[in-house]
């Protein structure tokens, strides 16, 4: 796992994932710790830009919100995308490149990396 440092453009560099056999779906997990006091205000930072994904044919699967205690991370996402073009014009969508200055505000940390959903186990 690898810590990525934002810019101030608040974008941050995706390793790149391993398709499987005839698929270029993008997974990925990303976990988020907030501004010192600024858990809620990152929480509605994150509202705003997750609902982008829908216009880029991607998908929200899970979000998870912790308390970011004990170096903990605030929120915990895992995303899928259907490609890298996907993921580019999501990266690159004006209006979430317009929040860039309420991500630098809110966004302490961001770390995200590749992952693949393993079938259930129940």
């Amino acid at each position: 796992m690898a810590s990525t440092p934002r810019g101030a453009s608040g974008e941050f560099p995706i390793p790149p994932t391993p398709s499987a056999p005839g698929r270029a779906a993008i997974e990925l997990c990303c976990l988020l710790w907030a501004r010192a006091e600024l858990a809620h205000d990152m929480a509605a930072y994150e509202d705003q830009v997750l609902a982008l994904l829908p216009d880029h044919h991607g998908e929200l699967l899970a979000r998870a919100i912790g308390p970011g205690t004990d170096g903990t991370p605030n929120e915990t996402q895992f995303i899928r995308l259907p490609d890298e073009v996907a993921l580019d014009a999501y990266l690159g969508d004006p209006r979430r490149r317009g929040l860039a200055a309420e991500r630098e505000r809110v966004v302490e940390r961001t770390v995200v990396f590749p992952v693949r959903f393993a079938g259930s186990a129940g």
